[in-house]
């Protein structure tokens, strides 16, 4: 069986759902399928990477996918990247804007004609039987179902919301949700996280049928179990991702890290949005706890998550979606502090079995919240929990079991007893 799957960007440059797609497709892969992975890059030298740890890939050259940052780096070197990706984002977003079709779906006509002469280009070279293309991005997905119409089945692994994404027009939902019933009833199966799966289910039952509930599929040994500490001595306190001025706000967080008393404990984040620590109103009291490292490569945050003495989580907003880094967290064995908004947040009943854990309410008491930090820093050990334990008690979480549900829904779907060559 050989599986196209197609997501938004991919190793070294790639982001926390790249690693997510990475996993399932190793493990189709140690189930007997063959696997190509397609992405966007904004660095040319991506495209001269073929491979990925065994695994087929092709990232198609595309400056309009650079993130804030990047532009921000690109455009400071006066590069023809940044001025070419400026051109590009202004392009689609002024073409979505205009159109009335584009706009209240939210796709980027640019962005998904890329992907659509990617893989088209692929097709031409290659047979497959099953495209997967992620959602999110829409683009990718709107882009996958033009290309392979007719030629391929589809389906889909829907990773984040799309119809009540609170990052999206809340006024253009419906529309939003028509076009997702629309591609999810075309498509042979949708592998949908179960928090998502949820909020779909009670929007319009009638989707069960296509749906597969498949939790995601992070959490595995750690390749680097150790890192070499910190020279300093210091508890190093690691957040590696994105930050989101509504959905992921961090301003809380920084509030109660300015209130905690453990001495000789260093808050290092990670990813992209950290003007949004430093713009945080108690930042000048927590800064001198706090280092901000900037957007780094995949391989950097391996590194940096395996020094790390303690693992910070800041919890989504949106209690539909749940931060992927999460089960790469639960992996390392190595105490949590999970910062979260809501009790009904998924995330709380993933940690719950979790024993080194500490969950901070940041719509609670922030100076409390601070008090109990303290406590929980100051008691640190320096134990893991075991690897095998963890497996255990998170075994839908594990690439197999994931993988093996894509597997079983495919041959529902196909009514295909074989699904290996």
């Amino acid at each position: 069986m050989k599986i196209l799957i197609i997501t938004s960007r991919f190793f070294p440059h790639g982001d926390a759902q790249c690693g997510v797609v990475y996993n399932l497709a190793e493990a189709l892969k140690e189930k007997g399928c063959e696997v190509r992975i397609l992405a966007l890059t904004a660095y040319r030298e991506d495209r001269e990477m073929t491979n990925w740890n065994g695994i087929a890939v092709t990232q198609a050259y595309y400056p309009g996918s650079m993130v804030r940052e990047e532009v921000r780096a690109a455009m400071k070197k006066a590069s023809l990247e940044g001025i070419a990706a400026l051109a590009e984002i202004a392009l689609g977003m002024g073409l979505r804007a205009t159109a009335p079709g584009w706009k209240k779906k939210f796709i980027n006509p640019v962005t998904a004609h890329a992907y659509e002469k990617a893989i088209r280009t692929i097709l031409k070279k290659e047979d497959y039987d099953l495209c997967l293309p992620t959602l999110m991005p829409i683009d990718a997905l709107h882009a996958a179902y033009r290309a392979c119409r007719g030629k391929i089945r589809m389906g889909i692994y829907q990773l984040d919301t799309y119809w009540n994404n609170p990052m999206l027009p809340e006024k253009y939902r419906e529309d939003r949700f028509a076009y997702e019933k629309e591609l999810i009833e075309k498509s042979a199966f949708s592998l949908v996280l179960p928090t998502i799966a949820k909020s779909n289910l009670e929007k319009d039952p009638g989707l069960k049928e296509k749906m597969i509930r498949a939790d995601m599929p992070v959490v595995k040994r750690p390749k680097k179990e150790t890192g070499e500490k910190e020279p300093d001595g210091k508890v190093h306190c690691a957040y590696l991702g994105m930050l989101y001025p509504g959905l992921r706000p961090p301003e809380k967080a920084v509030q109660v890290i300015a209130g905690q008393k453990t001495p000789g404990v260093l808050f290092d984040f990670y990813g992209t949005r950290q003007d949004l620590i430093e713009k945080a109103p108690a930042y000048e009291k927590a800064k001198e706890q706090i280092r901000l490292h900037g957007p780094v490569s995949s391989e950097e945050a391996e590194k940096a998550r395996a020094r790390a003495d303690v693992m910070v989580n800041i919890d989504n907003t949106s209690i539909t979606q749940v931060p992927s880094k999460l089960f790469e967290y639960i992996s390392t064995g190595k105490p949590i502090i999970n910062f979260y908004f809501a009790e009904e947040s998924s995330v709380l009943e993933y940690l719950s079995r979790y024993p080194k854990a500490l969950n901070i309410n940041l719509n609670g008491d922030l100076d409390r919240a601070a008090e109990e930090m303290t406590c929980f820093l100051a008691a640190i050990d320096g134990n893991r929990i075991p690897f095998e334990a963890i497996e255990k008690a998170y075994e839908a979480n594990t690439p197999a079991y994931v993988a093996g549900q894509c597997m079983k829904a495919w041959q529902a779907a196909t009514g295909k007893k074989e699904l290996t060559k």
